[in-house]
This record gives C-alpha cells, structure tokens and sequence, in this order.
C-alpha cells in the first residue's frame, strides 16, 4: 500500500489491534503480564488502537544526522509543571508561543499550530505524517513533535488535560479533546511499556498507536535502548474514523 509523499505502508490493520508478545517482557517486576493484547480472540483495549505500520528507517536516520535540533525549542518542556520538563524533544509543529508570553493563552488553551524550523530540516518526517494522516482520515493538523525517553527513565503518570488553563478560558475547546493523539516508534526494545489506565503496550518500531490521552498515563523504559517517538495530533473525520 503506498501512502502520501510515496512513503510505503508496511501494514494496515485498521479497526483491529495486535500487540506484540509479552513473553520477552518477564521478569521485570511482573510488568510483562499487565501487557494486555486486543485482537479478534480477546477483548478490545480502550485507551490504545493499533492502526497500522509504516516504515520509519529514513526518519530515524534523519533524526539521527540531526541531532542540533533536540532541544532547539522548548515550548513543550520548559515549564517545571510538565512531567516533560527538561526531557528532549524536537518540535515540529506546535502552537506559536514565545518566552514572556501567556502560557495557558498562548499554548495550553490554544488550537491553532504553526511548523517550527525542524519541519523543515527534516522533510523525512513529512513523509510519514502525512502517511498516517492519510490513515486516519486526518482533516486538521495539531501538535507534531518527537521525543526519547533513555533507557532506565520514566515518565510518571499524567493527564494531559490542563484544569487550571480550562477554568481561565472556560469558552475554549479543550485541545486534547479536539485532537486525536497517535504515536509512532522511530526505535524502541523489548522492556518498553506506555501505560494507559490499566492497560498496557509495547510500541515497536514502526507501529501507529492511537491513544486515549485524556486517560492517566506514563512511559518505562526499562529497555537498553533509547525509544525515540514521534507524536501527532490530528482532528479527524468521523465519518471515516477506523
């Protein structure tokens, strides 16, 4: 199957979800069995779809060669708030924001985005976006960017729906409920686990996750490897929605 900007899709498995064997996952303080499986013999996850794959090899080479510009912006990490902050990222697209300006106005309570100057060092990446959007029937375009969690680190459980942005500007859409969150491993190893509720997931390489982010969620990475992802948030239309 060929995706937008010629980027082959590997595999399509839209409206069903095959998580990978938790038999490589034991032994790490019996985490491998809270990997949960939803396939046509089991029951379905409700915080993770699996859509598909797609190949990512040339955006993780990119990403790779690229490596000025982890950090170059940190409009998604800067606030001590964030169970973000500090961590590496490259922003892609995200909403136009400046230091001194009004977070919450600017960013937290704000739809529209704008691409950042990585967009366009790494054109690979556009490739792959637009595949999945074509994917998942996307009609708007949000938040893109892509981080690494180190082997060893954490990301602790969080929502990322902000109450307090929410009560100040109570007329606006709330983002992550406008948008749909999906993920894409560029690297990932076995001992990796995204938490969501009581459930959880091994992205390997290459899969495109849809993920309910307004549930509580957290990352261990308890591989040898750091996992590289990329997160996109798409509006969809439901009308084609898998």
């Amino acid at each position: 199957m060929e995706g937008l900007g010629g980027l082959r899709v590997l595999d399509s498995r839209i409206g069903g979800c095959e998580c990978t064997s938790t038999g490589n996952l034991q032994g790490l303080a019996g985490m491998g069995d809270l990997v949960q499986c939803a396939n046509a013999e089991s029951r379905t996850l409700k915080n993770f779809r699996l859509i598909g794959t797609v190949d990512v090899e040339p955006l993780l080479h990119a990403v790779t060669e690229h490596s000025e510009l982890w950090d170059s912006n940190r409009v998604r990490t800067w606030h001590r708030a964030s169970p973000h902050y500090g961590k590496p990222d490259i922003v892609l697209r995200f909403q136009d924001w400046h230091p001194g300006e009004d977070y919450f106005d600017r960013v937290l309570t704000t739809l529209g985005c704008i691409e950042y100057p990585a967009y366009a060092a790494i054109p690979e990446a556009r490739a792959v976006i637009e595949t999945i959007a074509a994917m998942v029937g996307a009609v708007e375009t949000g938040r893109l960017y892509i981080s690494r969690t180190p082997p060893g680190a954490h990301t602790p459980d969080h929502v990322d729906r902000i109450i307090p942005a929410e009560k100040r500007f109570p007329n606006r859409p709330i983002v992550c409920e406008y948008y749909d969150r999906y993920h894409v491993s560029l690297q990932s190893a076995s001992g990796l686990l995204f938490h969501s509720g009581k459930e959880s997931i091994f992205p390997a390489v290459g899969e495109v996750w849809w993920h309910n982010n307004l549930s509580k969620h957290s990352v261990e990475n308890g591989s040898s490897v750091e996992w590289i992802q990329m997160a996109l948030d798409f509006r969809i239309d439901r009308a084609t929605d898998c």
